[in-house]
C-alpha cells in the first residue's frame, strides 16, 4: 500500500467516506458540498424537461436544446466540483506533511468511567491522518478488530455443545494504559513494510502521550488511532493463545478474552490459567480480578457473562440470558427518559411527552442505523439476539411498568403501556427515525 499522505489517498479517503455517507463533506469542505447540491439540481431540472416533453408541454427541438444545455452546464459543475475538493485536500496535504506536523495530542478535563480520555481534535488535519494511518495499519499488520456478534455466535454454539469443556474469560487489567510504548515502537520500526512517515508520526504521538502522563506506558484513550495500535501489539498473543493445547475456541474483543478448552481427563486443568497468564505477562500486561474459569468436565452449575450476554449452564442445559451490567444499563436508560420527562414537563408538556415517547419507540424495538457503513440494525432484538431466556427483558418491562406508573396525563400512560421490551425482541418490531430524532433520542445516554 502506498503509504505517503499525498492528494491521491486523501482524495481516496474522502470518495470512501462521500459514497458512505459520512460528513466529510459537509463539514470540511463547505464550498463542494454547495456545488454538489447544485449538480444535485441541474440533474433535477434535466429530469423536469424530460417530463414536459414526454407529455408534450414542448417541442422536440426544444427539449433536445434544453438538454444539451444542461450537460453542457453538469460537465462544468462536476469540473468546479473536483476542483474544490482537490484545492482543499492540497492545503490539508501541505500541513500534515510539513516536518513539523504532529497529531495535536489533548487530555480532556473530565474522565469517562474513572479513565484519562484524550483528543486529537477534529481538524480535517488530524481525521485524515487518522484514517490514512488507520488504514495503513490494517493493510500492514493485517488488523482485524474482531466482531461482537460473530464471537457470541460461535461461543453459542460451542456452549450448546454437550462435549466436556474448560472455559477462561479472562480480562486485561487496564489494558491501555498499560501497553509498553518500548515494545510497540520497536514493533513499528522493525516492520521494512511501514514506511518513514506512518512511523514517525505514530512515534510521535506516542512520545506526546508520554509527557502527558508522565510515563512511558499507555495509550490514549477517546484517540481512534489507539484500537488499531492495542490490535497490532496483541497480535502475538493472539497467535500464542491461539496455538494452546487442547484448544477449541480463541476470540479476543480488545482486552475481553474467551478461550475454550476440551481438556484430556489426565492432565491438571490449572495449567490452562497458567498458560494464559504467562502469555499475557510476557506482553508486560496482567489479568485482573474479574477473570474466572468455569470446569465444565463435571456438570456443575456454573456461569459467566461476555460481551454482555450472561451464559448458565445447568447440567446439560445452557440458558443465555442478558449480563447484570446489560441489564443495569436499560434501567439506567429508562431512569433518564423519564427523568428527562418530568423536567420538561413544567415548561413544554407536549415536547416532554413525544421525547419520552420516541426514546422508549427506540428502547423497545429495532431500527435500521442512518449513515452506516453496512447495513447495520440496532435495537432490542438485534442487540441481544442469542439470548434463550426472555426474563431480563421481562424484568426490565416490570420496571419500565414501575416507572409510567408516575405519568399524571392519561394520553401519555395510554401510549406508553403499548411499549413492551419482551414484544420488541419476539416481533422484531422495526420503526423508522430521522438523524435528528436519533440524536435527541440518545442525547445523554453515553454513560448509560
Amino acid at each position: 500500500m502506498e503509504q505517503s499522505f499525498s492528494v491521491k489517498n486523501f482524495r481516496s479517503i474522502y470518495d470512501i467516506d462521500l459514497k458512505n455517507r459520512g460528513d466529510l463533506e459537509r463539514e470540511y469542505f463547505e464550498d463542494a458540498y454547495r456545488e454538489r447540491l447544485r449538480i444535485r439540481a441541474t440533474r433535477r431540472l434535466k429530469y423536469r424537461f424530460l417530463y414536459k416533453y414526454r407529455k408534450g408541454l414542448i417541442r422536440k427541438d426544444h427539449f433536445e436544446t434544453s438538454v444539451e444545455k444542461i450537460k453542457k452546464l453538469l460537465e462544468a459543475r462536476k469540473g468546479k466540483y473536483n476542483q474544490l475538493v482537490t484545492a482543499g485536500i492540497e492545503k490539508i496535504c501541505d500541513k500534515v506533511n510539513r516536518k513539523a506536523y504532529r497529531l495535536p495530542l489533548v487530555k480532556l478535563p473530565e474522565k469517562i468511567s474513572g479513565k484519562d480520555v484524550f483528543t486529537i481534535g477534529k481538524s480535517a488535519e488530524s481525521v485524515f491522518v487518522t484514517r490514512h494511518l488507520q488504514n495503513i495499519l490494517r493493510n500492514t499488520y493485517e488488523v482485524r478488530q474482531s466482531h461482537r456478534d460473530l464471537i457470541v455466535s460461535r461461543l453459542k454454539s460451542i456452549c450448546l455443545d454437550a462435549s466436556p469443556k474448560y472455559i477462561i474469560k479472562a480480562d486485561v487489567k487496564d489494558f491501555y494504559e498499560s501497553i509498553g510504548h518500548k515494545a510497540l515502537i520497536k514493533k513499528l520500526h522493525s516492520s521494512s513494510r511501514l514506511s518513514v512517515l506512518p512511523k514517525r508520526i505514530l512515534t510521535q504521538l506516542l512520545k506526546s502521550y508520554a509527557v502527558l502522563v508522565g510515563c512511558d506506558k499507555g495509550l490514549p484513550r477517546g484517540v481512534g488511532l489507539s484500537a488499531y495500535l492495542s490490535e497490532v501489539y496483541m497480535k502475538e498473543v493472539d497467535e500464542e493463545l491461539g496455538n494452546s493445547p487442547d484448544l477449541t475456541f480463541y476470540s479476543r474483543y480488545v482486552d475481553d478474552l474467551i478461550i475454550v478448552f476440551s481438556p484430556n481427563v489426565t492432565i491438571d486443568k490449572v495449567c490452562y490459567l497458567q498458560i494464559v497468564q504467562k502469555v499475557i505477562a510476557e506482553k508486560g500486561l496482567c489479568l485482573n480480578n474479574k477473570t474466572k474459569d468455569i470446569d465444565l468436565t463435571r456438570g456443575q452449575t456454573k456461569e459467566f457473562e461476555y460481551l454482555g450476554y450472561r451464559f448458565s449452564f445447568k447440567g446439560k442445559d445452557v440458558v443465555i440470558r442478558l449480563s447484570e451490567k446489560r441489564v443495569k444499563k436499560y434501567k439506567n436508560r429508562i431512569d433518564r427518559a423519564f427523568g428527562q420527562y418530568f423536567n420538561k414537563f413544567n415548561y413544554n408538556p407536549n415536547k416532554a411527552a413525544e421525547l419520552l415517547i420516541d426514546k422508549m419507540r427506540f428502547l423497545t424495538g429495532n431500527a435500521r442505523l442512518l449513515n452506516a457503513k453496512r447495513r447495520a440494525f440496532t435495537g432490542v432484538y438485534f442487540n441481544n439476539m442469542y439470548i434463550n431466556d426472555v426474563s431480563d427483558l421481562e424484568e426490565i418491562d416490570l420496571y419500565f411498568r414501575s416507572k409510567s406508573i408516575a405519568v399524571t396525563d392519561p394520553r401519555l400512560l395510554k401510549r406508553l403501556t403499548k411499549f413492551s421490551f419482551v414484544k420488541g425482541f419476539r416481533s422484531k418490531i422495526f420503526r423508522s427515525f430521522t438523524t435528528s430524532e436519533l440524536k435527541n433520542i440518545t442525547r445523554g445516554w453515553k454513560d448509560a
